[in-house]
């Protein structure tokens, strides 16, 4: 979703959100094909104070606290659209229900306190076909006017 002042626009339409709603929508893309990565987009606010890496270290430790296994294998700069907004790309993996799952994550800064964050996740491991799959879906980004 998209907020335009107090309107917000999502695919199958639009709202009139009341006053000091905020957008915190994850969208969800799949595909038939159960094998392969399913990615998400979703919205958060920076709370006031926090740093963009404070803030991806506390993440982290969420989801070390809360996910079996958890690794994180890389860590590493990522560019969003061709604006090349300068984020940062986290690849990990974890278990749910005794499966490996993959997961590669770009967290970037829209303004002063928009976050963005886009996520492919796999059961098993993520192939290089993949991961540059990924890397596209980053660049093809474009803003909303």
């Amino acid at each position: 979703m998209t907020q335009t002042a107090s309107r917000c626009l999502f695919t199958e339409g639009s709202i009139t959100l009341p006053e000091g709603y905020l957008d915190q929508t994850a969208n969800l893309f799949r595909t038939a094909n159960i094998a392969a990565p399913t990615y998400t987009i979703s919205r958060d606010r920076l709370p006031p104070g926090m740093t963009l890496q404070d803030y991806i270290s506390d993440q982290l430790a969420l989801m070390q606290k809360h996910l079996s296994n958890w690794q994180t294998k890389q860590r590493d700069s990522a560019r969003l659209g061709k604006q090349e907004i300068e984020g940062e790309r986290i690849v990990t993996t974890f278990q749910r229900e005794g499966r490996p799952i993959a997961q590669q994550q770009a967290i970037f800064m829209l303004n002063a306190s928009q976050i963005l964050v886009f996520t492919q996740t796999k059961n098993g491991t993520l192939t290089d076909e993949e991961c540059a799959q990924f890397s596209a879906l980053l660049a093809s980004f474009t803003p909303t006017a």
